[in-house]
């Protein structure tokens, strides 16, 4: 099956401003005028994923409960990441008090060519 599409449904979603830090000052300029894609993996087992756009980061549907992880696509085939252990760092009281969140993403140094790699990079046993 491709591209099936279901509702997702969770009470414990806190609506805010997201913003990405990229970690370097170039891809922070690089990403702020321009278009990007990414992906924001929630869900009690991962497994829900939302797309991201520049567009609907000012209504990111961050997660408490959900089993978090942010990627960005970047270009030569590498990205940033905001992982699972990043978002158990969170301070969840700070956040859904001040309605913002500044990600501050891990770009990979070696391109992501093979399903082993992202199998790797999410965590995940191959």
């Amino acid at each position: 099956m491709h591209n099936v599409d279901r509702i997702y449904n969770d009470s414990s979603v806190i609506s805010l401003r997201a913003e990405l830090d990229f970690g370097t000052a170039e891809l922070n300029q690089q990403f702020a005028t321009a278009s990007f894609k990414g992906f924001y993996l929630t869900g009690e087992r991962g497994n829900v994923v939302i797309r991201l756009d520049p567009a609907n980061l000012a209504n990111f549907p961050l997660s408490p409960k959900g089993k978090n992880q942010l990627i960005i696509l970047l270009p030569d085939q590498r990205v940033a990441m905001y992982s699972a252990e990043d978002f158990a760092q969170l301070d969840w009281s700070a956040i859904r008090q001040a309605k913002r969140c500044t990600f501050r993403l891990r770009p990979t140094s070696q391109p992501i060519r093979s399903l082993a790699d992202w199998q790797a990079l999410l965590g995940q046993n191959t």
